[in-house]
């Protein structure tokens, strides 16, 4: 495997045309991809999609934006995809395919409340599920993919406490290192990169790097051992591709770019890049 896209969509209906061409040109060019759950449906796509293709894995998990009509998180229906995931592993004598719970976080920019009052109760929601969702990653091991818009400094706040009632052994006998994870389509400012690394947790970039000048001191501050590379197709293609459909493939440009702002050799990023990932995903 020579590249790997963390976080992509190929369930979404952006790829009922053409998506085992897509899938059938990502193999061709050596690159692996982590499929991302929004919710119970799609966590149920991605497991069977990705169960089918041996270069992809996947996250289970609920949005934030979907918490308006699911505020609850579904345990023991998400339970039952991983339990399932254990059984293939055992049968068929390989990794496990289910790699992170996620993607899941705090979603403000999205809220629908008419006051005050009703975007408090919807950001109670968040935290809520979001907070579910973190115990269920820690309780099974699993690193969390974390989609944070508008809201890092409580998404910290919260991993805080997290990392916090792990060390008091105040959600049982767990490492701290249980805790851990992913942020996604990293937009925050460098502190709160530097505070997502202090926790164990890396951040990836999207093809927004390629085009949006205002990332370039961000991306050049990331310790590389810190960072993936990610489309999250069909969403904000890189140049040359901005303005049509993204794809798992232009994964290649986000890292051509990150070669280029960081000075460093393209095969170098290429290398530690895969590194990274199967370190995060625990990938085979």
């Amino acid at each position: 495997m020579r590249y790997i896209d963390i976080h992509c969509h190929l369930n979404f209906k952006d790829f009922d045309e053409d998506r085992e061409e897509v899938i059938s040109s990502a193999k061709k060019n050596d690159l692996g991809m982590i499929q991302i759950g929004t919710c119970l449906k799609t966590s149920r796509e991605v497991f069977k999609l990705s169960n089918e293709n041996e270069n992809m894995w996947l996250n289970v998990g609920l949005h934030p934006v979907y918490t308006s009509k699911e505020p609850v998180f579904l345990e023991d229906e998400f339970q039952k995809l991983l339990d399932e995931d254990i059984k293939n592993s055992e049968k068929n004598s390989f990794k496990r395919k289910i790699v992170g719970v996620g993607e899941c976080g705090l979603d403000y920019f999205h809220l629908k409340g008419e006051n005050d009052e009703e975007i408090s109760v919807e950001k109670e929601i968040q935290k809520n599920v979001f907070r579910a969702q973190v115990g269920f990653a820690i309780k099974n091991d699993l690193p969390i993919m974390i989609h944070c818009r508008d809201a890092y400094g409580d998404v910290l706040e919260i991993l805080k406490e997290y990392k916090k009632n792990i060390k008091d052994g105040e959600l049982g006998n767990f490492e701290e290192s249980r805790l851990r994870g992913n942020c996604h389509f990293f937009a925050g400012t460098i502190d709160h990169a530097e505070t997502f690394i202090d926790l164990g947790f890396t951040v990836s970039f999207t093809g927004v790097i390629t085009f949006a000048k205002e990332y370039a001191d961000l991306v050049r501050f990331v310790p590389i051992e810190f960072m993936h590379a990610e489309t999250d197709s069909p969403y904000v293609a890189p140049i040359p591709f901005r303005g049509k459909r993204n794809e798992p493939n232009f994964v290649i440009k986000v890292v051509n770019k990150i070669a280029e702002l960081k000075e460093l050799p393209l095969e170098e990023v290429e290398e530690q890049l895969i590194k990274n990932a199967k370190k995060s995903f625990n990938l085979n």
